[in-house]
């Protein structure tokens, strides 16, 4: 027999984050709309409206959250759907944002509000540095790509 959506929902720990996945989806009022509802992002329709449906997907699937954890989609234009969730950390949570405009060059993305530039040097991949500008930070890639090169001829 279904529960209702209120019965003990509330106080489950998977509540206020369901409810503010549909908040950011829907409500054209929320900071957040834009980045969420307001680009096509929605919420799996099984789970739209019966909280326990999500609960009951989370933790047979993703169990228990973990510290500092949060849910995340993988694919990060997708909906927040079965198969597209996944606990992380902050750390990896950023590293699946979308950049906030487009950024045409290999290397330069956008971190809080600063341009982030890196490269892979021998299969790690070393900070550059952060930067005010996009061209910046490409130009400093453009720089290590080239010393890179250098050394790997020479050797």
């Amino acid at each position: 027999m279904p529960r209702g959506i209120h019965t003990g929902a509330k106080k489950h720990p998977h509540y206020s984050m369901w409810a503010n996945i549909k908040v950011r989806c829907w409500n054209p009022k929320c900071k957040d709309f834009e980045h969420y509802g307001g680009r096509g992002i929605n919420i799996y329709k099984e789970w739209r409206f019966d909280f326990w449906e999500f609960a009951n997907y989370i933790d047979t699937n993703l169990g228990p959250r973990p510290p500092k954890h949060s849910i995340d989609r993988i694919n990060n234009d997708g909906d927040y759907e079965p198969g597209n969730l996944r606990w992380s950390d902050n750390s990896k949570q950023q590293l699946n944002r979308r950049p906030y405009g487009t950024i045409q060059h290999k290397g330069v993305s956008i971190d809080k509000g600063r341009f982030r530039s890196q490269i892979w040097v021998n299969g790690k991949l070393v900070h550059l540095g952060f930067f005010d500008s996009a061209e910046e930070a490409a130009q400093v890639w453009e720089l290590a790509k080239h010393q890179n090169l250098q050394l790997n001829t020479v050797n």
